[in-house]
C-alpha cells in the first residue's frame, strides 16, 4: 500500500482533476471501481496520476473500466505497471505554470520541449524526473545550443530510446510472462514472478543502455575526426573530396519490375553487399561514406 508521507505530493480529489485532465465524477467512479486511490484516506499522490494515464489509455482502446478494474483484482495489472514506473520516492508534480516560476522558461517553450518528449495536450502535470530533464535541456542551451537543434535532439531520443523500451516489453511478454503462464500458475504467481522478473531485469537495462550509447559514441567521433580530417583536406586539394551517395530503394515496385524484366535486371546489379546490416551500398565509396538512411513510404 502507498502511504503518504511528507515526501510524496498529497493531491485532493479536485487537484487531481485539474492535472489529470478528468472530471472529477469520471475520477470518482475509477475510485469507486478500485482504480484510483487508497482505502486509508481520501487524498491522492502522484501514483494515482500515473494510473489516470494507463486507465486513460485502456479506455481509449475500447476497454471498459469494469473490465480494467477486473484486471487489477485479478492480475495486479494497474498495480504492476505503477510499482514498475515507480523509482525511490514518488516525488511531487507540477503544473506547467509551476514549471515555468522554477526554470524561468515560457509555458510555451516548456510545452514546445515537452511535446518533442511525447507529451500529449491532456498531459497537464510534469513530475520531478521530467523537471530535471528540463532542467538539463535548459543548461545545454544556455551554453550555445540553438533550442530548434535541442528539441532535433530531444526527439532523436524519444524515436530511438522508444524503440529500444518497445523491444524490452515484447522479448519480456514473450519470454517471460507467456511461459509463466504455460506452467499452469495462478494469476498471482504469474504477477509475483514476473514483478520480480522485471525488478532484476530492470538493473540490467540502464547500465545496458549508457555503455552501448558509449560505444555509438565512440564509433561516432571517429567518423567527426575523419570528416574534419577530409575539410582540412578539401581546403588544401580542391581535388580532394568527401564523396558519398544517396539511394533510394524503392521497395513497393521492385516486385513488379523484377516480374516485368527479370530478377537480374530488377536487381542492383552494381552494388555490393556488406556484411552489416547498412544495406546494398557501392563498392567504390570509401568506408566512412557507406552510410544508408533506410525510410519506407506508402
Amino acid at each position: 500500500m502507498v502511504r503518504i508521507t511528507p515526501m510524496a505530493q498529497a493531491l485532493t480529489l479536485l487537484e487531481l482533476s485539474e492535472r489529470s485532465g478528468e472530471p472529477v465524477q469520471r475520477l470518482a467512479t475509477w475510485r469507486s471501481a478500485g482504480l484510483i486511490g487508497q482505502e486509508s484516506t481520501d487524498l491522492y499522490t502522484s501514483d494515482d496520476l500515473r494510473r489516470i494515464r494507463l486507465t486513460q489509455f485502456l479506455v481509449r482502446q475500447g476497454f471498459e473500466v469494469e473490465t480494467i478494474a477486473q484486471a487489477k483484482r485479478e492480475a495486479g495489472l494497474v498495480t504492476s505497471y505503477v510499482e514498475l514506473l515507480s523509482s525511490g520516492d514518488i516525488g511531487r508534480t507540477y503544473s506547467l505554470e509551476e514549471a515555468s516560476a522554477k526554470l524561468g522558461w515560457t509555458v510555451l517553450t516548456i510545452r514546445s520541449f515537452l511535446e518533442a518528449m511525447g507529451f500529449t495536450e491532456q498531459d497537464a502535470w510534469i513530475d520531478d524526473d521530467d523537471l530535471r530533464a528540463l532542467e538539463t535541456l535548459k543548461s545545454a542551451k544556455e551554453a550555445g545550443f540553438p533550442e530548434d537543434t535541442l528539441i532535433q535532439l530531444v526527439r532523436v531520443y524519444v524515436d530511438t530510446l522508444g524503440r529500444v523500451a518497445e523491444a524490452e516489453v515484447r522479448l519480456f511478454h514473450f519470454h517471460i510472462h507467456e511461459p509463466l503462464r504455460a506452467q499452469g500458475l495462478s494469476a498471482q504467481e504469474v504477477l509475483e514472478a514476473s514483478t520480480e522478473a522485471r525488478q532484476r531485469g530492470r538493473s540490467l537495462m540502464e547500465p545496458a543502455l549508457l555503455y552501448f550509447h558509449r560505444r555509438g559514441l565512440e564509433r561516432a567521433m571517429r567518423e567527426d575526426a575523419l570528416l574534419h580530417l577530409q575539410e582540412d583536406a578539401d581546403r588544401s586539394d580542391p581535388s580532394s573530396q568527401l564523396r558519398a551517395a544517396v539511394v533510394f530503394v524503392d521497395l513497393s515496385s521492385f516486385t513488379s519490375l523484377a516480374e516485368a524484366m527479370g530478377d537480374d535486371a530488377g536487381g542492383p546489379q552494381r552494388w555490393s553487399r556488406r556484411e552489416t546490416n547498412r544495406g546494398w551500398l557501392p563498392a567504390a565509396l570509401p568506408e566512412a561514406s557507406r552510410r544508408t538512411d533506410l525510410r519506407l513510404h506508402d
